[in-house]
């Protein structure tokens, strides 16, 4: 019985260059990340709802009602919409390593409205231990990624929904993303492409509304525009840090910088430490940009 790291890791072995965020449309996406130091990341906001599955070291996280420390073989249920504090701690390998899988809105809502979930929403969920059986079918959900040519959509929607229908048995339940605030409109907008020259013009008139607007509803939610776009891309390049080996100017031109020294600062001043320490010693070479 393959584990869900074991699938992930045969695809490496056999692809050793590649490593990287796998996303199929309508469906969902999944990733592998690895971290070699131990960096806290605050103020992280969940954008889809997401299950973790942690392989070697710890994952600490803590969020507005309560904290859990998963260990290898435990996973984490996240909903969309929330704001956590994670620390991933190395294991004695030397690195912290999960696997994640996260769903997209169609199936979440398709999901709810067939099985007529009327539970309210989880919000973050710690899972010790789960079982095997349930493990396998997180290990389908991710193959279904990585062999997308091979696997039709269909079979690949029915995959991920019968995740959804494990985390059920064990009360937990998602909802799809939010877009009650204005400060969620615009998050969803920016997020499908987090490296475009994004203004505030530009978005107000996207959402039927002139900036000046657009900008007195944003401070009533305690947000500015620009404050709003430089969190998404740097969430979104820690993201990559975590699930690519992407060099670091390649990952500053993703989320719209052309210096790496500028993306860099910008990473400091959001997370508190350097795109390269997110991969440690063995990745502080040519390749990282730094």
């Amino acid at each position: 019985m393959k584990a869900l790291g074991d699938v992930a890791a045969n695809y490496l072995r056999e692809q050793p260059d590649v490593r990287a965020i796998f996303m199929r449309e309508g469906v969902g996406a999944a990733g592998g990340v690895i971290q070699r130091a131990q960096l806290p990341a605050h103020r992280v906001t969940v954008d889809l709802p997401a299950l973790v599955l942690v392989d070697q070291g710890q994952k600490h996280l803590r969020w507005k009602d309560g904290s859990c420390i998963a260990r290898a073989g435990d996973a984490i249920a996240m909903n969309c919409g929330q704001t956590v504090e994670i620390t991933n701690m190395p294991g004695p390998s030397g690195e912290y390593a999960a696997r994640w899988i996260s769903w997209s809105a169609e199936i979440v809502n398709a999901f709810a409205k067939e099985a007529g979930v009327l539970s309210p929403p989880s919000s973050v969920t710690y899972l010790p231990r789960l079982s095997p059986e349930f493990i396998l079918s997180c290990s389908a959900a991710f193959e279904t990624l990585l062999d997308a040519e091979k696997i039709p959509s269909s079979v690949a929607d029915h995959r991920f929904r019968e995740v959804l229908v494990w985390l059920q048995e064990l009360g937990v339940f998602f909802s799809s993303p939010t877009t009650d605030t204005i400060g969620s409109r615009l998050r969803m907008k920016m997020l499908s492409n987090p490296g475009q020259e994004w203004t505030i013009e530009e978005i107000a008139k996207q959402v039927g509304t002139s900036s000046a607007t657009l900008r007195r509803r944003l401070a009533a939610e305690g947000l500015t525009f620009r404050e709003l776009l430089h969190d998404i891309r740097m969430t979104y390049a820690l993201n990559l840090l975590q699930n690519t080996d992407n060099p670091v100017l390649s990952i500053a031109s993703a989320v719209g910088y052309d210096s790496a020294s500028r993306f860099a600062a910008r990473f400091r001043s959001r997370f508190g430490y350097l795109p390269s320490d997110i991969r440690g010693q063995k990745h502080n070479d040519s390749r990282a940009g730094n």
